[in-house]
Parts: structure tokens; sequence; C-alpha cells
């Protein structure tokens, strides 16, 4: 079975399965403004979702621009002598327009060469500054030149990107936002900043008390859409996703032909709709299958899943889970 693959291997490979994705994708686009949040459980799919929206908007009107930041905490939970609320602003600027840079680089390389190759120089430079001031501001004399606020810098390059490509509409999306510096709601408070520099913008959420009616509700006020993820907990695409993996495995011996529609069902219930789980599980009871291929298949499936679950929540009681705090 093939289970070990990254978002980006994933978009461009036969084991997508384009259909329930595209299908969230074109909700997502009932409305070319606003500020969405995607949520749903853990391993549903929100992080290829977005990707697929990158890949898929690139030259058109409405472009939109994946982002994903650093979940360690490095800076720590207060601000303090070297690492303040004007450091961070900076250090989340000058990383902003880099990743802004790079999508530029890599999806429109023409007006990256043209209209950007300075900046980038700029930028790179800046981040060199701030390497050095986060490994040395402690031990030695050593400072920022020049500390931006947020948007200083992006906003001249956003404004040159509209201009060379004619778009429309710019979207933002950032995946795994209130993973960022271990929730810290300070930083959460910076990024927020960028919404407005936006037409749309999109973040994900693992925070699973937003989904509670007084949390959905204080979100919406505040002028959020919530968006559920829900094509994990169904059987046509979770049992499409297992099995692609297996048949386009040329080594695989499992006998997939024999895992029926109601151990798909009894799977997704046990792992929350967890994709990431239940292909673990899948990986696992190959395994198992292979120790003993006279035993029932779905005793296996089962013995298989209840494994991996108990693995999950032993590893989340011993990790802190993310909190929006926007």
């Amino acid at each position: 079975m093939i289970k070990k693959i990254n978002v980006n291997e994933l978009l461009f490979s036969d084991l997508l399965v384009k259909k329930p994705v595209d299908d969230v994708n074109e909700d997502l686009s009932s409305d070319v403004r606003g500020k969405i949040i995607l949520t749903g459980s853990r391993g549903c799919g929100k992080s290829v979702v977005l990707g697929s929206r990158e890949v898929n908007s690139v030259k058109t009107e409405h472009p939109a621009i994946l982002t994903r930041f650093d979940g360690a905490g490095m800076f720590g939970t207060k601000d303090n002598k070297y690492f303040n609320r004007s450091f961070i602003e900076h250090y989340y600027e000058v990383i902003m327009c880099k990743k802004f840079l790079n999508y530029v680089k890599e999806y429109y390389p023409e007006l990256f060469s043209s209209k950007f190759s300075h900046l980038d120089s700029v930028t790179t430079s800046r981040l060199m500054e701030v390497d050095n001031y986060i490994n040395n501001a402690m031990f030695k004399d050593c400072d920022i030149r020049q500390k931006l606020f947020s948007g200083e810098a992006l906003s001249e390059m956003l404004s040159i990107f509209r201009n060379g490509t004619g778009c429309k509409s710019l979207t933002l999306m950032i995946d795994r936002f209130d993973w960022t510096h271990n929730s810290d709601p300070r930083v959460q408070d910076i990024l927020k900043d960028y919404f407005s520099m936006f037409e749309k913008v999109i973040v994900t959420s693992d925070d699973s008390t937003i989904r509670s009616d007084k949390r959905k509700k204080d979100l919406v006020d505040k002028g959020f859409k919530i968006y559920g993820m829900e094509y994990s907990t169904h059987l046509d695409p979770v049992s499409e996703i297992v099995e692609r993996r297996f048949k386009l495995d040329d080594e695989t011996k499992f006998p997939i032909d024999r895992v029926f529609d109601e151990d798909y069902l009894i799977m997704i219930e046990k792992c929350g709709g967890n994709l990431d789980t239940i292909l673990d599980s899948f990986l696992y009871a190959e395994t198992l299958h292979n120790w003993d291929k006279n035993k029932d298949i779905h005793t296996i499936l089962s013995q298989a899943s209840d494994e991996k679950v108990k693995t999950l929540k032993q590893y989340r009681r011993m990790t802190k889970g993310p909190k929006l705090h926007i």
C-alpha cells in the first residue's frame, strides 16, 4: 500500500481522488470575497483542498496563495527584551514576503524576473538579518536596522502582482493557522492584520471548540464563515482513496477486494473521519495479513484500526491541541 506521500506529490499523482476535493473548492468559490474558516476532524483533507485550490487558480482571474507557518514557539509565550511584539511583527512580515515571492517565482517566473528580482534580494537580506538576530541577540550586541510593520513591504508586492497579472481578486490561504507558534494569540493577531489585504481569506483550524454553537456564533459575528469538511466521513470517497493506495502499488498482496462497505463504515467511525489514521490502519492491516494470510480480513481490519486509534489517543494525551484565538 502506498502511504507516505506529501500533499504536493499527491496533487500531481493518480492517488488523488479529485471529485470530493473539487466539490469542496466549488463550495468555497461561491463568494469572491469573505473570510472562511475551514474546519473538520484532523486528517480530513483540509490541506489537500487548499493545495488543489492554489494549483488550479494559477494564472486565473482569482489566484489563491497558500502558506503555512512554523508551529514551534521559538519566541516564548511572553514578550521579553529580545523578542517583543515589534520584532515578532517584523519577523512575520519578512517571512510573509519571502513566501509570497517564492509563490510568484514558481508560478509566474516571467513576472518575477521582470518585477520582483530586486525585491527578492532585499527580502533575502532581511531574512538573513532576522536569522542572525534570532541566533545571536542573547549572546552579543546585534539589532534589526529597520523593523517593518505588517504589510509594509508586502503591500507593494501585492500591488505589483495585481498590476502585472490583471487579476480581479487575491485569496490568502493559511493552512494550520491555529497551530502557528504554539497557538500564540499574539501571532494570530499579527497574522490577522494581513486579512484586509486580500479579497478572500481561507484558514484551516483543528480547534474542535469552534464547532460549538456559541463559538461558531461568535466567529460569524466577527465576519467569518465556518465551513465543515465532511467527505472523509462518507463511504464513497474514503473507499476510493483507500483502494487507489492499494491498486496503484504493484507490490501489495492485501486482498482489498474482500473489504466490504461495512468494514469501511466501521473504520470511518472508529477513526473519526481522520484519513491519516484510516490509511495507517489499512497499512497495519496489510502487515498483519502478511504475517497470517489465513486470518479473517474483517478481524484484521478491526484489530488494526483499534491499535492505531489507541496509539493516536495516547499521542494526543501527551500533546497540547491547537486553539483559535481570532
